[in-house]
C-alpha cells in the first residue's frame, strides 16, 4: 500500500467532451483501471518522489521548498525529452501544428526552470539534489509498471496533464513558506505562471489547427511582438 505521506497526483479533469473521449480510449487500454485507481497510480507510480516538504505540516525551509521544485522540474524535463526522444509524439500527434515544436518548447521551460532552481540553491550554498531515476510506467522503480507513455500516446497526453497540474499546484503550495523571501517567491510565482500555461496548453491537442492558421509552430509559443520597441540611447 502506498505511503500516506506520498504526494498524490489528482485525476485529470475532463472539462469537455473531448477530454472524455481521451480519457475513455486511454481507459480503454487499461479495462482493469478505474478513474480512481488511475489517480492513485499515477500519484505512487511517476510521483515516487522522497525529497518533498510537508506541507500542512511544519512549515517548510525555503531551500526544502526549492529542492522539492527541482525535483518536480527534473521529472517533467525528463518526461518531455522521453516523449520527444521516442517518436510517440511525431508519430501519434495530427494536426495542422507542430506538436514535436510545442512540446520541444515545453521541455526548455522546464529545463530553464531547472537551471534557475539549481542556481538559487547554490546561491544559498544549499545542497543541490542530483536528478533521481523516475518510472513513468507506475511500477515504482521496477520500471513494469501498467503505464506506457512512450508507446502509448494516450497515455502520454493524461500523464502530461497530470504532471502539470501537481506543478501548478506545487507552487502555489509552497508559495506561504517563501513569503519572507521576496526574490525567491518572485521567481516561484514566475515559474507557477508557466507551469499554469503548460498545463493549458497540454489539453489543446491541436492549437492552431483550431484557429485554421497554417504556422511551423503553434501561436503560445510565439512573442507577442516580432518588432522590438528597444532603441538606442542617442548622446
Amino acid at each position: 500500500m502506498p505511503s500516506s505521506n506520498t504526494p498524490r497526483a489528482a485525476a485529470p479533469r475532463l472539462d469537455d467532451a473531448e477530454q472524455a473521449e481521451r480519457a475513455e480510449a486511454f481507459q480503454g487500454t487499461l479495462p482493469s483501471v478505474d478513474n480512481k485507481a488511475l489517480g492513485v497510480a499515477l500519484a505512487t507510480g511517476a510521483f515516487a518522489l522522497t525529497a518533498r516538504p510537508a506541507y500542512g505540516q511544519d512549515m517548510p525551509s525555503v531551500p526544502d521548498v526549492l529542492r522539492f521544485a527541482l525535483t518536480l522540474e527534473y521529472l517533467e524535463r525528463e518526461f518531455y525529452e522521453m516523449g520527444i526522444s521516442s517518436g510517440v509524439i511525431a508519430d501519434n500527434a495530427s494536426g495542422e501544428y507542430d506538436a514535436v515544436g510545442k512540446y520541444t518548447e515545453i521541455r526548455n521551460n522546464e529545463q530553464a526552470h531547472v537551471q534557475v532552481l539549481k542556481g538559487a540553491l547554490n546561491d544559498m550554498n544549499e545542497n543541490v539534489p542530483e536528478q533521481p531515476d523516475f518510472d513513468f510506467t507506475g511500477g515504482n522503480g521496477d520500471g513494469d509498471g501498467p503505464f506506457d507513455p512512450f508507446n502509448n500516446y494516450a497515455q502520454f497526453l493524461v500523464l502530461s496533464q497530470a504532471f502539470e497540474d501537481t506543478g501548478v499546484r506545487a507552487y502555489k503550495g509552497g508559495a506561504p513558506a517563501l513569503i519572507d523571501s521576496d526574490a525567491v517567491l518572485t521567481v516561484a510565482l514566475q515559474i507557477h505562471s508557466v507551469e499554469a500555461r503548460h498545463a493549458a496548453v497540454v489539453r489543446d491537442p491541436c492549437p492552431a489547427a483550431r484557429t485554421r492558421r497554417k504556422r511551423s509552430t503553434p501561436t503560445w509559443t510565439r512573442p507577442r511582438s516580432t518588432t522590438s520597441t528597444w532603441r538606442p540611447i542617442r548622446t
